[in-house]
């Protein structure tokens, strides 16, 4: 009797046990066949190193948008243009998997949207939602439109999809003027994501750490200016009554609007260059884009002005073209109507030569590297 309960009992266990595993089983076939679709697939297809590669190229053009500070130019709108050509052509090889679909919608929303086609991108994040709710890129794309205030990364698969929301963490902070903040989280996310991000986005973190100290020290008009790539003639003077007291002569104490700037050292002459030989020396104006031998202009008619004397400002031309000796600046001929501001400026250490020989005359100058020559100028002056 005993032994008959017994082997009831050890075949109820058998079959529940062989039920228990079978459902086991189908949910970790089940489990495993989604996992596949969302993420393996996405790893290990065919497809994947052409989203890498998209995704690389996305990440220069991103870089340089936000650095630039500009999303109209030609170069910016034929780069973005054949990236979605690229988009497209992985689309049409067919059999995309839903992660990839999701990521590859997600990249061309974050192109769409770099050309400013706001409602476009809305339309691909919409489709990268419907094949996979959790793609990282998507969730960027998202912050991006605005459509969520703060990325979730609860999502983060790896370490290098937490890197990921770090870096899109810099990029914010940078647009926002936080750039200690933006620093430090590129050197966080660089340590995790593939090399080609440091070498995307290494010019826009050394930016965002050249401009750390910017905020505390100027208003907000003038950070608008020292983030810029290139400047006028004008902003460099905004830039050098920013400067200490480089301008007290000229402005005795008061900020001066750019216009009056310009009117008052225009005529003092500290735009117009004094080493040419024709009648009509030439004068910045006031909107022009600043080039190198422009700044060193500036800089050398200042610091004459200020320490050297009118002897000071052509002594190097006329020593060169009285003995008619080469120019010892590969790039500057000493027929230049800027060979004294060149020599000078390089020889007073106000401006260096990048190379130790020639000067890159038609370089244009950053509001950053405008500002460091003026503080350099600012230092040997008082």
């Amino acid at each position: 009797m005993k032994n008959s309960i017994e082997h009831k009992f050890s075949c109820r266990l058998f079959v529940f046990l062989i039920a228990v595993s079978g459902f086991v089983l189908a949910f970790n076939l089940m489990s495993c066949a989604t996992l596949q679709d969302v993420v393996v697939n996405f790893d290990g297809s065919a497809k994947f190193a052409d989203i890498q590669n998209i995704e690389e190229k996305f990440a220069f053009i991103d870089a340089a948008s936000v650095l630039n500070n500009d999303i109209s130019s030609k170069e910016h709108t034929l780069k973005c243009s054949h990236l979605l050509e690229e988009i497209d052509a992985v689309f049409a090889k067919g059999q995309t998997g839903k992660a990839e679909s999701a990521r590859l919608w997600a990249l061309r929303g974050h192109t769409q949207l770099l050309l400013g086609a706001k409602s476009k991108a809305a339309a691909c994040y919409k489709e990268s939602k419907k094949n996979y709710r959790d793609d990282i890129a998507a969730q960027t794309l998202s912050y991006r439109l605005g459509t969520i205030d703060k990325l979730d990364t609860s999502l983060a698969q790896s370490m290098q999809d937490k890197a990921r929301f770090t870096l899109e963490n810099a990029v914010t902070n940078y647009r926002d003027g936080k750039y200690t903040d933006a620093a430090a989280a590129f050197d966080s996310a660089f340590i995790e994501l593939p090399e080609y991000y440091r070498a995307a986005y290494g010019e826009l973190r050394k930016r965002a750490w050249d401009l750390r100290n910017v905020s505390g020290d100027s208003g907000s008009s003038m950070n608008a200016v020292l983030r810029k790539n290139e400047i006028t003639a004008g902003q460099m003077l905004l830039i050098a009554q920013d400067t200490g007291t480089l301008l007290y002569n000229y402005t005795a104490g008061k900020k001066l609007s750019e216009n009056q700037l310009y009117s008052k050292l225009s005529s003092a002459g500290l735009l117009t260059s004094v080493s040419g030989v024709s009648a009509k020396p030439d004068t910045a104006l006031k909107d022009e884009i600043i080039v190198r031998v422009k700044c060193a202009r500036f800089l050398w008619n200042l610091y004459n002005n200020k320490k050297g004397g009118a002897e000071n400002s052509v002594k190097y031309s006329r020593r060169y073209r009285q003995l008619k000796q080469q120019s010892p600046v590969q790039d500057v001929s000493a027929d230049s109507e800027d060979f004294d501001a060149v020599l000078g400026c390089a020889e007073s250490e106000l401006m260096e030569l990048p190379d130790g020989e020639n000067f890159l005359p038609a370089k244009k100058v950053s509001a950053l590297e405008c500002r460091e020559y003026l503080e350099n100028l600012f230092k040997r002056t008082n």
